[in-house]
This record gives C-alpha cells, structure tokens and sequence, in this order.
C-alpha cells in the first residue's frame, strides 16, 4: 500500500501545471474586468449527461464555475486581492435555475476547503451530494473561497508563480489575509453584516487563526460549522503526515519542488489517472488506495465512482510550507504558528458547531476533544455515527447527505430561526 502512494505522489510531483494564462495576462484580465458573471459554460457541452461515467473530454474538464452551470444552477466568478497582493477567485452559487430562485434576502454561507484541493470540494459529488448544491436547494446565498496558490488563485499584482517567493506562505497568511478578505467582499457584495462560514480540514485550520489573531472577525460570522477540524495535531495518525514531520526541511523542498510549490497535475497525468482510476479499471485500488493510507481506511463508503474525476480536480496546488507547518504541529503538539507562537483558542469567540469522526487520519478524536475543551463559544460537537468514516468521507462519501450534511443544515435552520 506504501509503495502504491508512492507511485501516486511521484506521478504527481514530476507533472507541472499547463493551460494557465500567462501572470500578465490574468492581471491585465482582472484589472480590466474584474467581475465575470455565468458567461462560463463551454459551447456544445451534453447538458442531459450527469453520469461519473461522463467521457473525460467533458465532465472531468470543467472547471468549478462550469460545473455548476452544467447542472442548472446560477454561478459567478469574483476576484478579490488581499492585503499582501494575493489575487483570490472566488465562486459563487446564486440560486437554481429550474426552481427560479432568487437571491434576495437569502442568508449568506461561505464554505473553505482544505488542503490540496480547491472549491470543487463542495460541487464534485453533484446536486445530490455535493454541499453547496444542498445548500442552495435549501435556500442559501452560496459562496465558495479559493486559498492562495491553488488552481484559482495562482496570482498576484507583483509576484509571479514561477518565483519561488510567491510561495513563501502557509495556512497562517489564508488565516491572517484570504479569508478577511474574502469574507469582507462577500458581506460587501450581499450588504449583508454576518455569514455563516463551513470549513473542511485546513479551512477550519485558517479560521482558527483568523478569529484567533484578528478577533474583530468573530463578529462576522453568526456561526461556524468545521467538518473535520484540525488545529492540534497531536494525534494525527496519517503515516504519510508523520513522515513529513520527521523530514528535515531541504530535503522536503528536493522531494516535492525547489521552488516551493506542490505541482498541480498536467492534462495527461489527469487523463491517465483518470483511466487507471475509472469504475472497473483492476488498477483502482491502487489509486483508492492512495487515498486511504492518508487519510484513513474506508472501501465501504468512500464513493469509488468518483475517484477519477477527484483525481483530475485534485492536487489542486498548493505550498510546500503548508505541509511543513502541519508537520510542525505534529513535533510541538500545540497550535502555534512556525515561529513557535500559540494561537489563542480563547480568542474565538463566535458560534463553532464541530462535526468530527472515529477513522479520521488527519483529525483525531483526541485532538478534537482537546479543541472542544478550549473554545469558548462551542454550540456542538458531533461524532458520525458510522464507525469507518474518515477525513475525505465529509466530502465524498457514499452517504454524506444523511450522515452529516443533512445535520448541518438542520443546525442552520435551527440557528437562523432561533
């Protein structure tokens, strides 16, 4: 099984990203039109077709924007820039195009994602499964952020992404800048003076140190929702992470890139992971596999039809640095920035529901006790049922709807009506 995920992350490591337009280009896109509103669906794409077995010249190529749209909803590209000149892509879902919905006097949720990944997180599985089509469906003004450097938000108005230092950053500048900023523009757009906010994994991770380091943002939010919160990685279990944490920081940056940055796959990787990877193929396990061993072991509720597409979405870039300092949690225990400074927990005083697991790797059961018991403001903590579910289950597993989203949009309603 080791020797499968080695496979898998040296396929990816030796790819680079390709079919992006040149830094000078985008900025001058930006700057000249910085809002770009549902022109986004490719010309003579099947909309009828909503298979995982869809051809990959069209299903697996959509970008976020597109997926949405595909599917029949309203969706809009925004750009925000924050503090430090980071340009961040942000998408939203205003509504359902079947249902006519308008998005007049709907509360305003804002969901992050987490490591790797981007906010295919919250659409990929699709209307029945994927949260933010839930949540539109149930009435929500959804907006989804990008972090810096992933596939979305590669640029910045005076750095580009082939210097090694625009990616000089981790978890703690998305915390410290992309999220403020993010948020700001949301409530700006909606005029609107709180949101909801829902983070996976690493977007619960740069919350904490939002509301932490600038505590003036607690007030924004009416409630945080975190599926798979990591702040303290004590007890992380992930071999893989561990592995990094006992790396001497040189020989991370030869393994994984001099430059600083986790490669995004390039089109051929994606379509030969995507075939290796699709329903029937014997090399499916290898890719499943790969997967499990990081962020625990479940073959019954992990969605294996949507391994491929997963697969040419995710990586989706980040830094090097956001490894590292998740390695460093795991060598200190606490929850501190690189420079050994704590974040203090005690700070976040807005709403936080907890949605937590047995099986997660990469947020254990005792490192989310030690969380809960050091919020101030902790509305729930609550454990899936199912006793095999792991980290990337709160995103793509077979049941996801019943065993939490569900939960969670009943906690919403129960808050906004209360």
């Amino acid at each position: 099984m080791i020797f499968n995920l080695l496979i898998f992350v040296t396929g990816i490591l030796c790819c680079s990203c390709e079919f992006l337009p040149s830094f000078e280009e985008y900025v001058k896109t930006i700057q000249s039109d910085p809002l770009f509103i549902n022109n986004v669906l490719p010309p003579g794409l099947n909309l009828t077709t909503t298979s995982s077995d869809t051809p990959l010249s069209s299903y697996e190529k959509l970008t976020v924007p597109e997926l949405i749209e595909y599917y029949g909803y309203k969706s809009e590209i925004h750009h925000v820039v924050t503090e430090d000149g980071y340009i961040l892509e942000i998408h939203r879902i205003s509504g359902n195009r079947k249902l006519n919905s308008s998005r007049q006097d709907k509360p305003v949720v804002f969901l992050q994602h987490g490591l790797l990944t981007s906010s295919i997180d919250w659409v990929l599985a699709g209307p029945k499964k994927g949260l933010g089509f839930l949540l539109s469906d149930a009435g929500y003004d959804v907006w989804m952020g990008n972090s810096r450097g992933n596939i979305y938000s590669r640029y910045h108005e005076s750095m580009s992404p082939d210097r090694r230092e625009f990616w000089e950053f981790d978890w703690h500048e998305m915390g410290l800048y992309d999220l403020p900023a993010s948020i700001d523009y949301v409530l700006k757009q909606t005029n609107r003076k709180k949101l909801m906010y829902v983070g996976f994994s690493q977007g619960t991770t740069s919350y904490f140190v939002m509301t932490s380091s600038r505590p003036e943002y607690n007030d924004k939010v009416e409630a945080m929702f975190a599926l798979a919160p990591v702040a303290h990685c004590k007890g992380m279990f992930s071999p893989v992470m561990r592995f990094f944490a006992k790396m001497r920081k040189p020989l991370l940056y030869l393994m994984m890139g001099l430059r600083g940055e986790f490669k995004p796959t390039n089109y051929f990787f994606k379509w030969f992971g995507s075939l290796l990877c699709q329903s029937g193929s014997i090399l499916q396990p290898v890719c499943v596999n790969s997967f499990l061993l990081i962020v625990g072991i479940d073959w019954t509720e992990f969605d294996t039809l949507l391994v491929r597409h997963i697969l040419y979405q995710v990586p989706a870039g980040a830094s090097i640095q956001q490894f590292m300092h998740y390695a460093h949690l795991i060598s200190k225990g606490g929850f501190q920035s690189m420079k050994g400074i704590e974040y203090n927990l005690k700070k976040v005083t807005s709403k936080v529901f907890l949605y937590h697991s047995k099986n997660d790797w990469l947020s254990s059961v005792s490192d989310v006790k030690r969380l809960s018991n050091v919020l101030p403001n902790l509305q729930k903590k609550f454990l899936v049922s199912y006793e095999y579910f792991n980290h990337i289950d709160f995103l793509w597993s077979k049941h996801v709807k019943e065993l939490v989203y569900d939960k969670i949009i009943k906690d919403m309603s129960q808050l906004i009506s209360a």
